[in-house]
């Protein structure tokens, strides 16, 4: 991946979405898409359950992404949901 390329994966509860994008000057390009439904509960309410098997969904999730494009991924940018229990 160089600079331009972007890796972004958004961990939700029913499932994991890995976007390939490459930046422009005014803008951002799609190349890519992968997305993965959890086969369990390992994400309840935008919080994580069951950190190995929401790991594994995110792992299988950044190898398709790797060997579809051919390039390592090293970096990625990461949204998951989730709620404070207590205060700050």
């Amino acid at each position: 991946m160089n600079e331009e390329t972007l890796f972004a994966i958004d961990i939700g509860t029913r499932k994991v979405m890995g976007l390939v994008a490459e930046s422009l000057a005014d803008a951002l390009r799609v190349c890519d898409a992968e997305t993965i439904e959890h086969q369990t509960r390992a994400m309840a309410a935008g919080q994580v359950q069951v950190v190995s098997r929401v790991a594994a969904v995110v792992r299988e999730v950044a190898s398709r992404r790797s060997k579809r494009r051919g390039i390592p991924l090293t970096r990625a940018a990461v949204a998951v949901a989730g709620r404070r229990r207590t205060p700050l």
